[in-house]
């Protein structure tokens, strides 16, 4: 992991601030990083660089020298909604063979590359990221401010591999929520936060799979409970993004 912050925290000749949050740790929470660089008197926007890449095993889960586990289309989805609900100003996805363009025909692997280049540009989460990019520009995102105070955590704290990330517009025209696992725990929301009262306002779960939209009934917590429990169980986490919206 680095961080450009690190080292030069406010030379007048960077513009923006840059890390990795890389692929040595199965969880991390890139979202930490975003708010160490904004918090700096010197004010720039900040970039994951390099965070996990999709089909790049987990460094820290090695053993004797070979893969254990691998980043899929989950980790680099929720490292992106992390991150750019977080106040990232966009967001790199990657893929572990492409940059090397692995061709195991051709030549041999680097670090563990698996799937051939061609291959790898059919790989589900790249295009995820475009589904995350249209739906954020459709939006006024910037004025979006990240708020941790808008779900209320569970007694114990979240577990960090769940945390969800929100970012309220300053004009509390909307909010978006981004959750890694809609079976984590209970999602109890601050509806004054949103320009809207019980019965008005709507909240939309989007599937950041496929950018299904489905327009929740009822606008509270009670009524998204009873929505997810609707929602077929999967092997993997069920992540979702809401987008709650005020009153018209």
């Amino acid at each position: 992991m680095a961080n450009s912050s690190d080292y030069w925290p406010d030379e007048a000749w960077l513009s923006f601030h840059m890390f990795q949050s890389g692929h040595g740790r199965a969880v991390f929470p890139n979202y930490t990083l975003n708010a160490k660089n904004l918090a700096l008197p010197a004010l720039k926007p900040t970039l994951d660089g390099e965070p996990n890449y999709e089909d790049h095993p987990v460094r820290g889960l090695m053993k004797d020298g070979k893969p254990t586990k691998w980043f899929g289309e989950y980790e680099v989805r929720r490292a992106a909604w992390w991150s750019v609900l977080s106040g990232a100003c966009g967001h790199v996805y990657g893929t572990h063979s492409i940059w090397q363009f692995h061709d195991p025909e051709k030549r041999a692997q680097l670090t563990d590359a698996r799937t051939p280049w061609k291959d790898a540009l059919q790989l589900p989460g790249a295009k995820q990221m475009g589904i995350m990019r249209h739906f954020m520009e459709g939006l006024p995102w910037w004025k979006l401010r990240r708020d941790d105070s808008f779900i209320m955590p569970p007694k114990d704290g979240w577990d960090p591999k769940f945390m969800p990330m929100t970012a309220v517009a300053e004009d509390g025209s909307f909010a978006l929520v981004y959750l890694p696992d809609i079976l984590a725990g209970a999602i109890n929301f601050d509806p004054f936060k949103v320009a809207f009262e019980p019965g008005q306002g709507r909240i939309v779960s989007i599937d950041p799979k496929t950018g299904e939209q489905v327009v929740v009934p009822g606008t509270t917590p009670g009524d998204l409970a009873k929505y997810f429990k609707t929602i077929p169980e999967t092997d993997e986490p069920m992540d979702r993004v809401l987008w709650i919206l005020g009153k018209p």
